[in-house]
């Protein structure tokens, strides 16, 4: 009674105000009241919470470190190490057994490649004839340690003094180490040692830092972390900013501090490590809304009462809805009124609107056909037909089937017939008249957009279009030798309104035509082969026959990806895909020797031969063409200017491509910076050095795959791959197969050969 005194209107507008009033009145009352409550207490919980993850997270190192240094004895320990060692000391290198340092690799690489380690590397260096075998296998230590593993701090002068030192068990700084072959991306590796004080042999376990700060510290971005000696030594920050210097001194007892703007923790394990962590008071701050549980409490109690608010309120407003959704749906007029002023407006203008729609419906339901049409008339467009059968055509009731004719005209035959296409679709369309009325008298046919042709056959029996689908075939037939014609056949259709689904399922079922020299009868969908592609090394083969201004080689490879295509029984429309994406290349080819095909009177004219070809012997005709003009003009080219700093730089590769080849090296020798270097090989050739060099090797590799029994290991170091992970990657990313599934590939191709 109160509100109504205030309130005298009951409009809608009060209504929803006094409700989003309640609401918003109580969420202002929660947001005050959990800001005083909690503000004063969650930041002491979360630098609580902060100092007990990173004593956490020390326990998890003290216990991995322990774990490596069991690991590490247990190796050192093994009898076929110190059988492997005492050989070397006895015997020499000449003595060396390169079977056991085989075996024993085989044996590192289970632990080395366990994930619970995160250990890039193990390596057993024996200082009696400077070896060293890690898990992919063995080398020079020199070698492993100065080049595979190489870094500015742990040198391989280094890692030989350290064998003279009385030290067991040594955990070294990390580092950073540069990238190679063994480390394409880099990586921050800790070495950890053991060894006997006196021994000729220590190993080393490369711990990667990145992924144990990830496993037992946590991918926290906003929080640093180090590890520091009992002497203070830094051994490991995960920020380059953090070092020694900048970690401040902790009080006895003290296990965080604030300093700058920077919380910063510390705690130690039970052998003398210490370990800090660095946070962001603004990152503690961000924090208070994540652990804030009471807050989430009073939150859940807040919603609950708004909800109930909320469904008291909404009641009062469904109310006059329902009412006016009954008197939609239901005419009732007799309902009661709504006694809000904007419901009761509403509901008197629905009952107008009400007898509106039934004048409307009787005055449509004279024109329904007319309105029917309306929303595919746009299909026929194009038709320029007599009116009165197109009218005929949209008013049928009978079911109907739809056959699309797609010709494709051979412009070479139309030219010595003297016809334009016009002129030829005109005389087309008129035999197809003919022949579909004389089987299916109750049939239209129409000319559609460019080169389709349109029978709509109403009513008719399945003998009767079989009939006419046959004669029409032998008719089209016999035109073949200027028109190919594909026939698409759609199912029986029901309703005058379908004619456009029925269009687009003709024109799907044409886009699946073979390219076969005859017309083509299609009546249901088929599984369409994978559309053509070229891989990378087929790229590269193409690009670098025509570059050299082979045509022949380059045809060969167009020729064999056509064949394929033709087998797999491709569409029509692969074969436009495929011919434009050779174009495409051949372009980039004469682009990377500042040869313009748009501008070429010897290219130029191919590109449109080819949008004219109606058969596989054309494609290989235009094809063959394309990349022979493009052979002679790269032939002609480098007669005028052939440049003898890139075949230089290519007769190195060619000579040098199994050793430790790189752009630096090439740089130097040819007096050179490697920038400018690079760039000028790629804009004289069109390739990257590092993309020759593993073409090459690749290319080799699959030579002595085929045609020797060397293992792959030796073939890897044989083509200039020191990791046979790496070669294995590069292989398979160049030939789309691992090295001993082309092998087996190879075998079989030679026996069924």
């Amino acid at each position: 009674m109160a509100f109504r005194r205030l309130f005298p209107s009951r409009s809608l507008f009060v209504t929803s105000l006094l409700f989003f009033i309640c609401i918003i009145v109580l969420f202002s009352l929660f947001n005050g009241v959990s800001f005083i409550f909690f503000k004063s207490k969650l930041e002491e919980e979360i630098i609580a919470s902060n100092r007990m993850l990173l004593q956490h997270s020390a326990e998890r190192y003290a216990n991995h470190f322990s774990r490596l240094q069991t690991l590490l004895y247990s190796k050192y320990k093994e009898i076929d190490v110190q059988s492997f060692n005492r050989q070397i000391r006895l015997f020499g290198e000449m003595g060396t057994d390169y079977l056991a340092a085989k075996k024993i690799s085989s044996q590192l690489r289970t632990e080395a490649n366990d994930p619970l380690f995160y250990l890039e590397s193990l390596i057993l260096h024996f200082g009696g004839n400077a070896f060293a075998i890690d898990q992919e296998g063995s080398s020079s230590a020199e070698d492993m340690l100065g080049r595979a593993y190489q870094s500015p701090i742990y040198t391989y002068t280094y890692w030989k003094n350290q064998l003279l030192t009385d030290n067991t068990l040594t955990l070294l700084p990390a580092v950073r180490y540069n990238r190679s072959v063994e480390l394409p991306h880099g990586s921050t590796l800790m070495p950890f040692v053991y060894k006997t004080p006196g021994s000729q042999y220590q190993i080393i376990a490369m711990l990667d830092m990145e992924k144990t700060q990830q496993a037992l510290f946590g991918d926290a971005h906003s929080r640093a972390f180090a590890i520091t000696s009992k002497d203070g030594l830094l051994l490991y920050s995960s920020d380059t900013e953090l070092d020694a210097g900048s970690i401040p001194t902790f009080g006895e007892g003290e296990s965080h501090l604030l300093i700058n703007g920077q919380y910063w923790f510390r705690t130690s394990d039970s052998s003398g490590l210490h370990y800090f962590t660095r946070v962001p008071s603004q990152a503690i701050a961000s924090q208070l809304s994540e652990w804030n549980f009471t807050a989430a409490v009073v939150l859940a109690l807040t919603l609950i009462v708004g909800v109930a608010a909320s469904i008291l309120f909404s009641k009062r407003l469904v109310m006059p809805v329902k009412q006016l959704v009954d008197a939609f749906s239901n005419r009732r007029p007799d309902k009661q009124p709504s006694p809000i002023e904007e419901y009761a407006f509403i509901d008197r203008n629905i009952k107008e609107l009400l007898k509106e729609r039934e004048d409307i419906q009787a005055k449509m339901a004279k024109q329904r056909t007319l309105l029917t049409n309306f929303g595919y008339m746009s299909q026929l467009k194009n038709i320029n037909e007599d009116i009165v059968e197109l009218e005929q055509l949209l008013s049928m009731n009978e079911s109907y089937t739809v056959v699309l004719y797609e010709l494709r005209f051979r412009g070479s035959m139309l030219s010595v017939l003297n016809l334009r296409p016009e002129t030829a679709t005109l005389a087309i369309r008129e035999h197809i008249r003919h022949i579909a009325q004389e089987h299916c008298p109750s049939s239209h046919t129409f000319q559609m957009e460019k080169n389709y042709i349109l029978t709509v056959i109403k009513n008719s029996r399945g003998v009767e279009i079989e009939g006419m689908l046959e004669k029409m075939k032998g008719m089209l037939d016999q035109c073949k030798h200027y028109c190919l014609a594909t026939i698409a056949v759609s199912a029986r259709f029901e309703h005058p309104s379908q004619l456009g689904y029925a269009y687009e399922q003709v024109q799907m079922l044409s886009r699946q035509a073979k390219l076969l020299d005859e017309t083509q009868l299609i009546q249901e969908a088929r599984e369409l082969p994978d559309p053509p592609r070229l891989s990378l090394l087929q790229e590269q083969e193409l690009m670098t026959a025509i570059q050299g201004g082979q045509g022949d080689a380059a045809f060969m490879l167009i020729d064999s990806i056509l064949d394929d295509m033709y087998a797999a029984g491709a569409a029509a429309l692969k074969y436009e895909a495929f011919s434009s994406l050779v174009f495409e290349k051949v372009a980039d080819s004469l682009g990377a020797m500042q040869l313009d095909a748009s501008q070429s009177w010897a290219i130029k004219p191919l590109h449109y031969k080819l949008a004219a070809c109606c058969t596989l012997s054309d494609y290989k005709e235009v094809l063959s063409r394309l990349v022979e003009a493009a052979a002679v003009l790269m032939i002609e080219n480098r007669a005028d200017t052939f440049d003898p700093i890139a075949a230089r730089v290519m007769e190195i590769i060619e000579k040098q491509f199994a050793e430790e080849l790189s752009l630096d090296y090439l740089a130097h020798t040819l007096n050179m910076s490697s920038a400018y270097l690079s760039a000028y090989i790629k804009e004289k050739t069109g390739t990257n050095f590092s993309e020759h060099l593993n073409s090459l090797r690749v290319s080799k590799a699959k030579e002595l795959l085929s045609g020797t029994t060397l293992n792959i290991n030796d073939i890897s170091r044989q083509v200039g791959y020191h990791n046979v992970t790496s070669f294995n990657r590069m292989f398979k990313k160049g030939t789309g197969l691992a090295p001993s599934e082309y092998r087996k590939q190879s075998v079989l191709d030679r026996k069924t050969g």
